[in-house]
């Protein structure tokens, strides 16, 4: 895996995936899937000038597979996401839901290659397990890094964070 940073528009991005998300939420309602979900673009800590340096396609991975589980793992309640600036040269990014939630005790396997957490003796949810180590090795290839906050039936959020690099300095 590379990284192959550009300038890019992070609001447009971010606008961008709540619109995509959006659309697939209103799907699976329809589908009659029993999903009472809501998605909220948290955009109060947006920066002004928001054109940096960074490498979109894999933003937009790391993004796509934190909010497609967000709705995997949510059957009802509402899904934020968004980004602050921290410090004056970070990011943080979060994705938060919920959904059923990890145990704590879990919570050092979540980014294991081909592991699932198994909650019960039936597995409900399916996937690869490659997801989240996938996003975590790109955040770090980004000079970065990812953790979670979870509790079993209380939903769960995930942040990361990746330099922030303004387009006038790179």
């Amino acid at each position: 895996m590379t990284v192959n940073p550009d300038t890019h528009d992070l609001n447009h991005i971010m606008y961008e995936l709540r619109d995509f998300f959006q659309a697939l939420v209103l799907t699976k309602q329809s589908d009659n899937q029993n999903k009472e979900l809501t998605l909220i673009l948290d955009d109060n800590h947006f920066i002004e000038n928001s054109l940096i340096n960074v490498d979109a396609i894999r933003l937009r991975q790391i993004l796509n597979n934190l909010l497609q589980n967000a709705i995997k793992f949510t059957e009802k309640g509402k899904i934020f996401f968004g980004y602050r600036l921290i410090a004056p040269d970070f990011l943080e990014f979060s994705v938060k839901d919920d959904g059923i939630g990890i145990d704590p005790s879990q919570h050092d396997k979540i980014f294991a290659r081909f592991n699932q957490v198994q909650q019960g003796n039936n597995r409900r949810y399916y996937g690869t397990g490659l997801g989240l180590s996938i996003s975590q090795k790109l955040v770090k290839l980004m000079g970065g890094e990812m953790w979670l906050n979870s509790s079993l039936g209380e939903g769960t959020a995930f942040f990361f964070t990746i330099p922030f690099i303004p387009a006038s300095q790179s």
